[in-house]
């Protein structure tokens, strides 16, 4: 599975869920979790968030996922979480157009 962390709030992810359809079926060969910060328990790294299946993005309860695209500025203590539970597999900052880098760089094969 690969997440993306969209925001601080629960609130603007469910804002930002139609803009993200399209990095939704870019990976066809797992699922892609959208979450924000608000949705992670970091006790048991639970996180409540949304899955997308078959064009639509539904809300569920998954675990933290293999890798996260990161679109949220971190303070410390959330970068010492991601860095102990995800490590290497976090991509900060990652801004996709329709399956493309905005920066001309070519998506990961993951």
């Amino acid at each position: 599975m690969i997440g993306i962390l969209v925001s601080k709030s629960d609130r603007k992810l469910k804002e930002s869920l139609n803009k993200l359809s399209d990095i939704g079926g870019i990976y066809t060969k797992g699922q892609v979790a959208a979450f924000s910060l608000e949705g992670i328990n970091r006790d048991n790294q639970m996180i409540k968030g949304y899955l997308y299946n078959e064009g639509m993005w539904n809300p569920s309860t998954f675990s933290m996922p293999d890798a996260i695209i990161n679109r949220v500025s971190l303070n410390c203590k959330w970068e010492s979480f991601f860095r102990k539970t995800v490590g290497r597999r976090m991509i900060n900052n990652l801004h996709l157009i329709n399956g493309k880098c905005i920066n001309g760089c070519q998506p990961i094969q993951i």
